[in-house]
């Protein structure tokens, strides 16, 4: 496949991996064109932003002559400590000659385990003196050790300070010479946007200050555009929606496997708390799966099931030796029965999870990923293969219905269950094998659609799927898996946007007509998969997800008032400036989370 016909067909992707396409007129209102609290202009794609922490000391005068002799702006997170008589007037001048002066706390402390009161003295006292000293107040503040989390953000946001962090760290401080810390900066440097932290205080930065020369060199020959971070921008906004604060989502760290390939096998059901107790809140399931998955499985493609829940909570994939949720596949309510779509990845033949509320787990098994399989993932244009509704009534509970599937080893497809009449299920499979004793989404009459995504076998008699209950069935096709096709790279879990608390540089509910661009850090053309959850619902309306320059055609969720959290296993392709778009639309205020957990990355041809 050409790299034109990748692109084109992974932007069909993410706009197919859909249910219900919206109706009743146009739903994209014109957002408002508002200049927002001054935050981050960070680096887009084919741009750099150098950073330097813990000055002013005596070394920043020498990065400044450099950074001059090459032309270049940087931003400084200074120590408020530092910031006195003598020192101010070599901040005024970094201010004055375009460096952007921003704020790393009064006395580099770890900001997490401070009170809320103790936050703000470390920050309010720094940006005082910065602006006392350039006559500019700092927008944004770095968090020392990278130290941070929701609470820490909302008290800065509280100061008018947006939190930046870094993509590339090239631990200069550890003084391991000028060619490795070169090397560092350049290691990720092929046409990503790129944030690089160094230092010009807190030691001595001889080989900072030799280094710097070569990586601006090294920058400028990779085609980079050198830009500061901080600076005023105008964001489209709608009205009542979410508002840009600049800060980022979390780092998106690589699992240092090898790019795997799609073992596909037919649904196996490998854990049910129902023959015994719940699981209790906090405790980690760790589930078996080495039966089941490929011997070198470094990924699992599970279906994830919360039943009897003593509360609403949420459901997590945690790595087994390091079992703290950051990042969740199932949101679910008291009482109700709640399923999603998860890859997980597999350490010593065990997936393991977390649920926050006591509750059962049921956990089905569809395949694996493997380094030893070439089966990857080849984005199709939307095709909708089956939708019921085109029969004069709902199907009649245990009808089976066959779905006409593409030849392939697997497919990935969205199952919809639509105006159920009453709670039930739907399970998919390969029609040339039994029903299996598993489940593919669950339904309540609460719910006018519940969809989810699945990756399943395929054969020549396509796939079935039966329903529990009356209700009517939409599936559609999202990717086709084959030989040669993109193979999957886990990340460690990251929270790319969480609406409720600014990671990923907005916060407020989204409202209906209102688009949100996000920068994951991956190529364009990649596809990323991982978990879109709405919460805190109120209105009625939808969800997409597609490539900044594509146009949602259709909708990732469908959200109503009293249908409770609503999440689903998507996938998206990154597009063309190297960012994905978040479009609400009806009448909606909603708050939004994305979690990724890896993409599918194009191999070059041979």
């Amino acid at each position: 496949m050409t790299t034109r016909a990748w692109l084109l067909a992974a932007a069909a992707l993410a706009v197919s991996i859909v249910s219900i396409v919206p109706t009743g007129g146009s739903t994209h209102a014109a957002p408002v064109s508002t200049e927002v609290t001054s935050g981050p202009a960070w680096p887009e794609r084919g741009q750099v932003a150098l950073t330097f922490d813990d000055g002013p000391s005596a070394y920043t005068q020498a990065v400044l002559d450099v950074l001059a002799d090459k032309g270049v702006h940087a931003t400084f997170f200074v120590i408020g400590d530092y910031v006195n008589a003598s020192t101010a007037p070599l901040l005024e001048a970094m201010s004055a000659a375009g460096h952007s002066v921003q704020n790393h706390t009064r006395s580099h402390p770890h900001l997490a385990p401070l009170s809320d009161v103790q936050i703000v003295e470390q920050l309010a006292t720094t940006s005082d003196r910065v602006e006392q000293a350039t006559g500019v107040r700092p927008s944004c503040f770095r968090p020392p050790y990278g130290s941070t989390g929701p609470r820490v953000r909302s008290v800065a946001a509280s100061r008018g300070l947006s939190e930046v962090l870094w993509s590339t760290d090239t631990s200069d401080f550890e003084r391991p010479g000028a060619e490795v810390i070169v090397a560092r900066a350049l290691a990720d440097a092929d046409g990503r946007p790129l944030t690089i932290l160094m230092h010009d205080g807190g030691g001595t930065r001889n080989q900072t200050i030799a280094a710097l020369g070569p990586v601006i060199d090294g920058l400028r020959a990779r085609g980079y555009e050198f830009v500061t971070l901080c600076s005023r921008r105008t964001m489209n906004v709608a009205p009542g929606g979410a508002v840009r604060n600049e800060a980022p989502g979390a780092s998106m760290k690589r699992v240092p496997n090898p790019p795997a390939g799609l073992v596909a096998i037919e649904p196996v059901r490998v854990f049910d708390s129902r023959t015994g107790a719940r699981v209790e809140a906090g405790a980690l399931v760790a589930v078996d799966v080495s039966a089941v998955v490929a011997k070198d499985a470094v990924a699992a493609m599970l279906q994830v099931t919360v039943d009897g829940a003593v509360g609403s909570g949420f459901v997590s994939v945690v790595d087994c030796a390091a079992p703290r949720p950051t990042t969740s596949v199932v949101n679910f309510a008291a009482g109700a029965v709640t399923a999603s779509g998860a890859l997980a990845r597999v350490v010593g033949g065990r997936v393991c999870l977390v649920v926050s509320a006591g509750a059962h787990l049921i956990v089905d098994v569809t395949g694996s990923f493997a380094p030893s399989s070439t089966v990857g993932l080849r984005p199709v244009a939307p095709t909708r293969l089956v939708d019921t509704r085109t029969k004069s009534a709902s199907l009649a509970p245990g009808t089976v219905t066959v779905v006409g599937t593409p030849p392939a080893a697997a497919v990935f497809v969205n199952v919809t269950a639509v105006e159920p009449a009453a709670a039930g299920y739907l399970t998919a499979w390969p029609c040339d094998s039994p029903r299996p004793a598993t489940s593919t989404l669950n339904f309540s009459p609460a719910q006018s659609a519940v969809a989810n995504g699945a990756v399943l076998r395929t054969g020549p008699g396509g796939l079935c799927v039966w329903n529990s209950t009356a209700v009517n069935v939409i599936v559609d096709l999202v990717g086709v898996f084959e030989d040669g096709g993109a193979l999957l790279r886990m990340f460690e879990p990251y929270r790319l946007l969480d609406l409720r608390d600014g990671t990923g540089g907005w916060h407020g509910r989204i409202a209906g007509g209102q688009t949100i661009d996000l920068t994951p850090g991956v190529d364009r053309g990649d596809v990323l998969i991982g978990t879109l959850t709405a919460t805190q619902i109120a209105g009625s309306g939808y969800l997409s997800l597609s490539p900044d320059d594509g146009v949602p055609l259709t909708s990732n969720l469908n959200t109503s008032t009293g249908a409770g959290d609503v999440a689903n296993l998507t996938a998206v392709a990154v597009g063309a400036d190297a960012r994905i778009r978040v479009s609400a639309g009806g009448t909606i205020a909603e708050d939004v989370v994305l979690d990724i957990v890896g993409s599918f990355a194009r191999r070059s041809p041979p």
